[in-house]
C-alpha cells in the first residue's frame, strides 16, 4: 500500500508527505509542497478530500489535529491485494478534486 501511496504523491501535488508503518498510513495535504503549507483554514483540505473520497465510495479518517491537514488510511488487517488496489484507485479518483 505504501508504494502505491508514494506513486500518488508524485501525481498529486496536494500530497505533501506520506508516512506511517504497515497498513497504518497517513497522508499530509498541503497547498504548497515545498513549504508544506496546510490549507487555510487548517482542515479545509482534509474536509475536501474526505468528502471527495466518500463520493467515490472510499471512507478516510480525518486526522487534522489543528496544526495540519491529513488523513489516515487504515484498512483491516485482513485486506487483500485486490482491495488495496481498489483503495488506491478510489483515492486517486478522489484526489482529482484538487486538480
Amino acid at each position: 500500500m505504501r508504494e502505491g501511496l508514494e506513486k500518488l504523491a508524485v501525481t498529486h501535488p496536494v500530497i505533501g508527505e506520506v508516512r506511517g508503518l504497515g497498513l497504518l498510513q497517513g497522508i499530509e495535504l498541503v497547498t504548497d509542497r515545498s513549504q508544506r503549507t496546510p490549507g487555510n483554514p487548517i482542515g479545509s483540505l482534509t474536509s475536501k478530500l474526505v468528502r471527495s473520497a466518500k463520493e467515490v465510495g472510499l471512507l478516510l479518517y480525518p486526522a487534522n489535529g489543528g496544526f495540519n491537514d491529513a488523513v489516515l488510511i487504515a484498512p483491516p488487517l485482513t485486506v487483500s491485494e485486490a482491495e488495496i488496489t481498489l483503495l488506491l484507485e478510489l483515492l486517486d479518483e478522489a484526489l482529482r478534486a484538487f486538480d
